[in-house]
Protein backbone atom coordinates (compact mmCIF):
# COMPACT_ATOMS: atom_id res chain seq x y z
CA UNK A 1 0.00 0.00 0.00
CA UNK A 2 1.30 4.02 -0.96
CA UNK A 3 1.83 5.94 1.52
CA UNK A 4 1.17 9.92 0.01
CA UNK A 5 1.02 12.92 1.70
CA UNK A 6 -1.37 15.26 -0.24
CA UNK A 7 -1.48 18.71 -0.41
CA UNK A 8 -4.44 20.89 -3.11
CA UNK A 9 -4.43 24.55 -3.80
CA UNK A 10 -7.73 25.45 -5.32
CA UNK A 11 -9.66 28.43 -6.87
CA UNK A 12 -13.56 28.52 -5.73
CA UNK A 13 -15.75 29.61 -8.31
CA UNK A 14 -19.58 31.05 -7.98
CA UNK A 15 -22.35 31.58 -10.17
CA UNK A 16 -26.11 31.54 -10.24
CA UNK A 17 -27.99 28.29 -10.44
CA UNK A 18 -31.04 28.04 -12.56
CA UNK A 19 -33.18 28.31 -9.74
CA UNK A 20 -31.55 31.68 -8.63
CA UNK A 21 -29.59 30.01 -5.68
CA UNK A 22 -25.74 30.44 -5.25
CA UNK A 23 -23.59 27.88 -6.85
CA UNK A 24 -20.23 27.27 -6.07
CA UNK A 25 -17.22 24.74 -7.15
CA UNK A 26 -13.69 24.50 -5.78
CA UNK A 27 -11.91 24.05 -9.16
CA UNK A 28 -8.18 22.55 -8.28
CA UNK A 29 -5.23 24.78 -9.79
CA UNK A 30 -2.32 22.35 -8.19
CA UNK A 31 -1.82 18.96 -6.53
CA UNK A 32 0.91 18.43 -5.05
CA UNK A 33 2.11 15.13 -3.16
CA UNK A 34 5.12 13.25 -1.80
CA UNK A 35 5.77 9.38 -0.99
CA UNK A 36 6.10 8.13 2.14
CA UNK A 37 8.72 4.94 2.06
CA UNK A 38 10.86 2.93 4.62
CA UNK A 39 9.22 3.99 7.95
CA UNK A 40 7.96 7.18 6.67
CA UNK A 41 10.96 8.81 5.10
CA UNK A 42 10.05 11.54 2.58
CA UNK A 43 10.28 10.04 -1.12
CA UNK A 44 9.50 10.75 -4.38
CA UNK A 45 7.44 14.01 -5.20
CA UNK A 46 4.62 14.82 -7.18
CA UNK A 47 3.92 18.36 -8.16
CA UNK A 48 1.44 19.55 -11.53
CA UNK A 49 -0.60 22.93 -12.18
CA UNK A 50 -3.88 22.48 -13.67
CA UNK A 51 -5.62 24.91 -16.19
CA UNK A 52 -8.67 26.78 -14.39
CA UNK A 53 -10.76 26.09 -16.91
CA UNK A 54 -13.92 27.40 -14.96
CA UNK A 55 -13.30 31.02 -14.27
CA UNK A 56 -10.43 33.54 -13.68
CA UNK A 57 -8.26 33.32 -10.15
CA UNK A 58 -9.33 35.83 -7.64
CA UNK A 59 -7.01 38.17 -6.74
CA UNK A 60 -6.73 36.73 -3.12
CA UNK A 61 -6.15 33.14 -4.47
CA UNK A 62 -3.93 34.78 -6.93
CA UNK A 63 -1.86 36.73 -4.26
CA UNK A 64 -1.93 33.67 -1.76
CA UNK A 65 -0.56 30.91 -3.94
CA UNK A 66 1.96 32.94 -6.42
CA UNK A 67 0.00 32.12 -9.43
CA UNK A 68 -1.62 33.94 -12.10
CA UNK A 69 -4.32 32.94 -14.99
CA UNK A 70 -1.50 33.58 -17.83
CA UNK A 71 0.79 30.52 -15.72
CA UNK A 72 -1.72 28.38 -15.71
CA UNK A 73 -3.18 28.63 -19.20
CA UNK A 74 -0.23 26.42 -20.25
CA UNK A 75 -0.78 23.72 -17.78
CA UNK A 76 -2.88 20.41 -18.28
CA UNK A 77 -6.32 20.13 -18.39
CA UNK A 78 -7.48 18.07 -14.54
CA UNK A 79 -8.70 14.94 -16.27
CA UNK A 80 -4.76 14.16 -17.75
CA UNK A 81 -3.35 15.79 -14.19
CA UNK A 82 -5.71 13.31 -12.27
CA UNK A 83 -4.70 10.23 -14.25
CA UNK A 84 -0.81 10.97 -13.78
CA UNK A 85 -1.23 11.37 -10.27
CA UNK A 86 -3.22 8.39 -9.79
CA UNK A 87 -0.54 6.44 -11.95
CA UNK A 88 2.25 8.04 -9.76
CA UNK A 89 0.30 6.93 -6.36
CA UNK A 90 0.10 3.16 -7.17
CA UNK A 91 -2.38 0.57 -6.33
CA UNK A 92 -4.45 1.31 -3.51
CA UNK A 93 -3.18 4.83 -2.38
CA UNK A 94 -3.17 5.38 1.80
CA UNK A 95 -3.80 9.03 1.52
CA UNK A 96 -2.43 11.58 4.83
CA UNK A 97 -2.98 14.83 4.72
CA UNK A 98 -3.27 18.61 6.96
CA UNK A 99 -7.13 19.10 8.04
CA UNK A 100 -10.12 16.99 6.04
CA UNK A 101 -10.59 19.77 3.40
CA UNK A 102 -8.45 18.64 0.45
CA UNK A 103 -10.22 15.20 -0.04
CA UNK A 104 -13.62 16.11 -0.10
CA UNK A 105 -12.33 18.76 -2.78
CA UNK A 106 -10.37 16.25 -4.67
CA UNK A 107 -13.75 14.32 -4.98
CA UNK A 108 -15.61 16.97 -6.21
CA UNK A 109 -13.23 17.72 -8.96
CA UNK A 110 -12.91 14.28 -9.95
CA UNK A 111 -17.00 14.14 -10.50
CA UNK A 112 -17.24 17.40 -12.01
CA UNK A 113 -15.30 15.57 -14.63
CA UNK A 114 -16.79 12.15 -14.97
CA UNK A 115 -13.41 9.99 -13.40
CA UNK A 116 -13.68 6.98 -11.24
CA UNK A 117 -13.13 7.90 -7.64
CA UNK A 118 -12.84 4.96 -6.10
CA UNK A 119 -9.23 4.97 -4.99
CA UNK A 120 -9.87 8.58 -3.75
CA UNK A 121 -10.66 7.68 0.01
CA UNK A 122 -10.60 9.60 3.49
CA UNK A 123 -7.20 10.67 4.63
CA UNK A 124 -5.83 10.31 7.56
CA UNK A 125 -5.90 13.75 9.55
CA UNK A 126 -2.45 14.81 10.20
CA UNK A 127 -3.35 18.44 11.67
CA UNK A 128 -5.62 16.38 14.24
CA UNK A 129 -2.83 14.09 15.28
CA UNK A 130 -0.40 17.14 16.18
CA UNK A 131 -3.24 18.96 17.52
CA UNK A 132 -4.07 15.88 19.83
CA UNK A 133 -0.89 14.24 20.54
CA UNK A 134 1.32 17.66 20.70
CA UNK A 135 -0.54 19.82 22.02
CA UNK A 136 -3.23 18.07 23.57
CA UNK A 137 -6.22 19.30 22.32
CA UNK A 138 -8.86 19.50 19.94
CA UNK A 139 -8.00 22.79 18.13
CA UNK A 140 -6.74 23.15 14.69
CA UNK A 141 -3.09 24.60 14.27
CA UNK A 142 -1.91 26.05 10.87
CA UNK A 143 0.61 24.09 9.11
CA UNK A 144 2.97 27.06 9.39
CA UNK A 145 2.72 27.49 12.73
CA UNK A 146 3.36 23.92 13.52
CA UNK A 147 6.24 23.85 11.58
CA UNK A 148 7.00 26.47 13.99
CA UNK A 149 6.45 24.60 17.42
CA UNK A 150 8.34 21.95 15.62
CA UNK A 151 11.41 23.19 14.79
CA UNK A 152 11.32 22.36 11.25
CA UNK A 153 13.57 23.75 8.72
CA UNK A 154 11.29 26.23 6.28
CA UNK A 155 13.30 26.46 2.99
CA UNK A 156 10.24 26.59 1.23
CA UNK A 157 7.21 29.25 1.06
CA UNK A 158 4.50 27.99 1.78
CA UNK A 159 1.01 28.20 0.37
CA UNK A 160 2.50 25.73 -2.67
CA UNK A 161 0.58 22.72 -2.87
CA UNK A 162 4.21 20.25 -3.07
CA UNK A 163 5.54 22.34 -0.62
CA UNK A 164 3.13 22.08 1.82
CA UNK A 165 2.85 18.25 1.26
CA UNK A 166 6.32 18.45 2.13
CA UNK A 167 5.91 19.89 5.51
CA UNK A 168 3.03 17.94 6.29
CA UNK A 169 5.24 14.85 5.95
CA UNK A 170 7.75 16.02 8.01
CA UNK A 171 5.68 16.48 10.95
CA UNK A 172 3.91 12.93 10.10
CA UNK A 173 7.36 11.33 10.32
CA UNK A 174 8.27 13.24 13.63
CA UNK A 175 4.55 12.12 14.90
CA UNK A 176 5.90 8.56 14.17
CA UNK A 177 9.47 8.84 15.70
CA UNK A 178 7.63 10.56 18.91
CA UNK A 179 4.85 8.81 19.72
CA UNK A 180 4.46 5.43 17.41
CA UNK A 181 1.82 3.78 18.09
CA UNK A 182 0.22 6.53 19.36
CA UNK A 183 -0.54 7.88 16.21
CA UNK A 184 -3.70 5.05 14.98
CA UNK A 185 -6.80 6.66 14.80
CA UNK A 186 -8.62 4.46 16.97
CA UNK A 187 -6.08 6.00 19.79
CA UNK A 188 -6.47 9.52 18.89
CA UNK A 189 -10.43 9.44 18.87
CA UNK A 190 -10.34 7.23 22.47
CA UNK A 191 -8.03 10.64 23.39
CA UNK A 192 -10.80 12.98 22.01
CA UNK A 193 -13.67 10.77 23.80
CA UNK A 194 -11.49 11.91 26.77
CA UNK A 195 -10.55 15.70 26.38
CA UNK A 196 -14.37 15.84 25.78
CA UNK A 197 -15.43 14.07 28.50
CA UNK A 198 -12.64 16.10 31.12
CA UNK A 199 -14.32 19.50 29.99
CA UNK A 200 -17.87 18.58 30.39
CA UNK A 201 -19.15 15.84 31.73
CA UNK A 202 -22.08 13.89 29.10
CA UNK A 203 -24.82 12.88 31.06
CA UNK A 204 -27.34 10.73 30.01
CA UNK A 205 -30.40 12.35 29.83
CA UNK A 206 -34.18 11.40 29.44
CA UNK A 207 -36.99 13.73 28.44
CA UNK A 208 -40.31 13.24 27.03
CA UNK A 209 -39.95 15.19 23.26
CA UNK A 210 -42.02 18.03 22.26
CA UNK A 211 -45.45 18.00 21.77
CA UNK A 212 -46.20 18.12 17.83
CA UNK A 213 -49.52 17.32 16.00
CA UNK A 214 -48.96 14.14 14.36
CA UNK A 215 -48.90 12.73 10.54
CA UNK A 216 -49.79 9.67 9.57
CA UNK A 217 -48.70 7.51 7.15
CA UNK A 218 -48.86 3.84 5.87
CA UNK A 219 -45.50 3.10 4.76
CA UNK A 220 -43.01 1.99 7.53
CA UNK A 221 -39.56 3.06 5.37
CA UNK A 222 -41.11 7.02 6.31
CA UNK A 223 -41.93 5.78 9.42
CA UNK A 224 -38.65 4.32 10.12
CA UNK A 225 -36.77 7.08 9.21
CA UNK A 226 -38.33 9.85 11.04
CA UNK A 227 -40.77 7.85 13.59
CA UNK A 228 -41.41 11.30 15.80
CA UNK A 229 -43.50 12.93 12.89
CA UNK A 230 -46.03 9.72 13.45
CA UNK A 231 -45.85 8.75 16.64
CA UNK A 232 -45.88 9.80 20.29
CA UNK A 233 -43.04 8.29 22.02
CA UNK A 234 -43.19 7.22 25.85
CA UNK A 235 -39.71 7.55 26.76
CA UNK A 236 -36.61 9.21 24.91
CA UNK A 237 -33.16 8.59 25.62
CA UNK A 238 -30.52 10.85 24.82
CA UNK A 239 -27.40 8.31 24.44
CA UNK A 240 -23.46 9.64 25.59
CA UNK A 241 -22.05 10.24 21.94
CA UNK A 242 -19.29 7.75 20.70
CA UNK A 243 -16.48 7.72 18.68
CA UNK A 244 -17.42 4.08 17.20
CA UNK A 245 -21.20 2.88 16.29
CA UNK A 246 -20.47 -0.70 17.65
CA UNK A 247 -19.69 1.22 21.46
CA UNK A 248 -23.53 2.08 21.75
CA UNK A 249 -24.39 -1.99 21.62
CA UNK A 250 -21.35 -2.01 25.18
CA UNK A 251 -22.61 0.88 26.96
CA UNK A 252 -25.24 0.83 29.75
CA UNK A 253 -27.78 3.27 28.70
CA UNK A 254 -28.34 1.00 25.46
CA UNK A 255 -28.02 -2.23 27.28
CA UNK A 256 -30.37 -1.55 30.10
CA UNK A 257 -33.68 0.28 29.46
CA UNK A 258 -35.57 2.00 32.15
CA UNK A 259 -39.62 1.65 32.45
CA UNK A 260 -41.36 4.91 30.99
CA UNK A 261 -43.97 4.79 34.19
CA UNK A 262 -41.55 3.22 37.16
CA UNK A 263 -38.09 3.98 36.09
CA UNK A 264 -37.08 0.56 36.67
CA UNK A 265 -34.39 -1.44 34.15
CA UNK A 266 -36.63 -3.85 32.32
CA UNK A 267 -35.26 -7.69 32.71
CA UNK A 268 -35.24 -8.72 29.03
CA UNK A 269 -31.62 -9.02 28.24
CA UNK A 270 -31.63 -6.65 25.15
CA UNK A 271 -31.09 -8.24 21.81
CA UNK A 272 -30.96 -5.07 19.23
CA UNK A 273 -31.88 -6.05 15.67
CA UNK A 274 -31.69 -4.23 12.54
CA UNK A 275 -33.83 -2.32 10.87
CA UNK A 276 -32.28 -0.45 8.32
CA UNK A 277 -28.99 0.99 8.00
CA UNK A 278 -28.08 3.02 11.86
CA UNK A 279 -32.01 1.96 13.03
CA UNK A 280 -31.85 -0.61 15.54
CA UNK A 281 -34.88 -2.12 17.45
CA UNK A 282 -35.93 -4.55 20.09
CA UNK A 283 -38.88 -5.75 22.67
CA UNK A 284 -38.73 -4.90 26.24
CA UNK A 285 -40.67 -5.77 29.03
CA UNK A 286 -41.89 -4.60 32.61
CA UNK A 287 -42.82 -6.84 35.02
CA UNK A 288 -45.76 -4.62 36.60
CA UNK A 289 -46.41 -2.16 33.24
CA UNK A 290 -45.98 -4.43 30.33
CA UNK A 291 -44.00 -4.81 27.22
CA UNK A 292 -42.58 -1.73 25.07
CA UNK A 293 -41.20 -1.74 21.75
CA UNK A 294 -37.39 0.44 22.01
CA UNK A 295 -36.19 2.26 18.57
CA UNK A 296 -32.74 3.01 18.59
CA UNK A 297 -31.24 5.96 16.05
CA UNK A 298 -27.68 6.59 15.34
CA UNK A 299 -26.38 9.00 13.48
CA UNK A 300 -23.05 10.06 12.33
CA UNK A 301 -22.41 13.59 13.92
CA UNK A 302 -19.00 14.15 12.02
CA UNK A 303 -16.15 11.97 10.93
CA UNK A 304 -15.16 11.52 14.69
CA UNK A 305 -18.39 11.38 16.46
CA UNK A 306 -21.85 9.36 16.73
CA UNK A 307 -25.19 10.53 18.55
CA UNK A 308 -27.71 8.07 19.36
CA UNK A 309 -31.15 8.36 20.97
CA UNK A 310 -33.78 5.68 22.09
CA UNK A 311 -37.60 5.37 22.09
CA UNK A 312 -40.01 3.71 23.53
CA UNK A 313 -43.11 2.63 22.21
CA UNK A 314 -46.35 0.96 23.08
CA UNK A 315 -47.66 -1.33 20.04
CA UNK A 316 -50.99 1.38 19.68
CA UNK A 317 -48.45 4.30 19.62
CA UNK A 318 -46.72 2.42 16.70
CA UNK A 319 -48.53 -0.44 14.80
CA UNK A 320 -46.50 -0.09 11.89
CA UNK A 321 -43.07 -1.28 14.07
CA UNK A 322 -45.46 -4.00 15.80
CA UNK A 323 -46.42 -5.57 12.71
CA UNK A 324 -42.67 -5.19 11.22
CA UNK A 325 -42.16 -7.15 14.62
CA UNK A 326 -44.67 -10.12 13.80
CA UNK A 327 -43.16 -10.42 10.75
CA UNK A 328 -39.62 -11.11 11.97
CA UNK A 329 -41.16 -13.48 14.48
CA UNK A 330 -42.49 -15.40 11.26
CA UNK A 331 -38.71 -15.80 9.91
Amino acid sequence: MAMIVLDLEWNTVYWEGADGSRQHFDEIIQIGAVRLVECCHLGERFNAYVHNRSGHLKPCISELVHLTDEELSGAEDFPEVARRFLDWCGENPRFFTWSNSDIPVLRQNFLHYGLDVSQIRRAYNVQFAYSLLRCGTTTAVALHKAVEACGLPQDEPFHSAVNDAVYTARIMELLWAEFGGKTRENYLYSQMQKLRTAKKPPAVRRSAPVPMALQNTDSFEEWIQSPWKYSRSRQHIKLVSNTHRKAYFRQTSSRTVPCPVCRKAMKNPPKWSLVQENRYAMQVHCATHGSYYALMRLNRKNPYLWDGVIDLYREEDSPLLADWFREQQKL
